[in-house]
């Protein structure tokens, strides 16, 4: 789904998370977001943005689709932030889960 060829290991491929400054309504406050790549007609996979406060339990209810870029190249980005703001949740784990469509 990603373009990648299966046994080569390309670090570029995965999914990235960072901090960016988003504005919501009159409010920009800084989030934590989740960026991956993949290919376009990719449509056997799909994707689940999870965010967690610890490593054991994961939740997709409080990630929110930032923005989603086609690129020339045949692939798209897709961003996702969390619903709180980075000063609000400090203590937060992001994670992209793929499940095979059916």
């Amino acid at each position: 789904a990603s373009g990648g060829t299966p046994g080569q290991n390309n670090s570029s491929l995965l999914p990235v998370s960072g901090l960016e400054p988003v504005t919501v309504g009159l409010n920009t406050d800084t989030y934590q977001t989740l960026t991956a790549t993949i290919r376009i007609g990719a449509d056997d996979l799909q994707l689940f943005p999870e965010s967690g406060s610890n490593l054991t339990t994961w939740s997709t209810a409080d990630m929110i689709l930032l923005r989603r870029i086609r690129s020339g190249d045949g692939t798209e980005s897709f961003t996702w932030r969390h619903v709180r703001p980075w000063r609000a949740d400090r203590r937060l784990f992001m994670r992209l889960r793929g499940v095979t469509a059916p």
